[in-house]
């Protein structure tokens, strides 16, 4: 199979560059952030789903805490 005109100007400058992943680096995004690691097939193991489930509770928290940071400020009477 020939190879389209494009094709080749970017094999030619990931050459150039010496990208080692390819033309597009590697990387993997999930809704337009990169993830440094890509879970693997299969069901994932207990501990990444606490570990996940840890992380949740600590964002919903500080979530939280900005709520109420934000509301006791809004509260205070002006000096």
């Amino acid at each position: 199979m020939p190879h389209l005109p494009a094709r080749r100007g970017l094999s030619r400058r990931r050459v150039e560059r010496r990208e080692p992943w390819g033309v597009w680096g590697g990387e993997v995004f999930v809704d337009g952030v990169v993830v440094a690691r890509k879970r693997g097939r299969g069901r994932p193991s207990k501990a990444e789903v606490l570990a996940r489930q840890a992380e949740e509770a600590a964002r919903q928290a500080d979530r939280q805490a900005d709520r109420t940071g934000d509301e006791a400020s809004a509260s205070a009477p002006a000096a």
